[in-house]
């Protein structure tokens, strides 16, 4: 299992970011890191995490501090096949939600690794609006 950290500046206060999800299905265990730079874990954390399998929420954690001052991570019991769709979602303390998707279908690249996360589907969307709306006003100046 891979799992690839990043850090960032300290600010005082956002929403947390996605880092990393996985499935191990022979230990039947969720691994997941959020980054959430904060200064103090114990007054700025991520105070819940929600996981959904197929849109059906199976497990919530309160929390209260972070293992770290710049992610926080956890490992989940729980079960889940080939095929199910787990969407994972962090609520910080102070402000914001980040929520990761990972896709257990047997054709999604790196055997489990997430796709496509909420925010890369909603730039991809924003983008798509965007060019229309410039092809639809190019148009109407001919």
């Amino acid at each position: 299992m891979v799992m690839i950290l990043v850090q960032g500046a300290t600010v005082t206060a956002h929403s947390p970011q996605g880092n990393s999800i996985s499935y191990d299905f022979e230990d039947q265990e969720l691994s997941v890191t959020f980054n959430h730079v904060v200064s103090d874990v114990n007054t700025h954390y991520i105070y819940q995490v929600v996981v959904e399998i197929n849109s059906v929420e199976v497990l919530t954690r309160d929390y209260t501090s972070q293992n770290s001052t710049t992610e926080f991570s956890a490992v989940y019991s729980l079960v889940a096949v080939e095929g199910d769709y787990i969407e994972v979602t962090a609520k910080c303390v102070i402000s914001g939600q980040y929520t990761q998707v990972l896709d257990l279908s047997p054709n999604t690249p790196g055997n489990g690794t997430p796709m496509f996360t909420l925010p890369f589907i909603t730039v991809v969307v924003g983008a798509l609006l965007v060019v229309a709306v410039v092809v639809v006003v190019v148009l109407r100046r001919r």
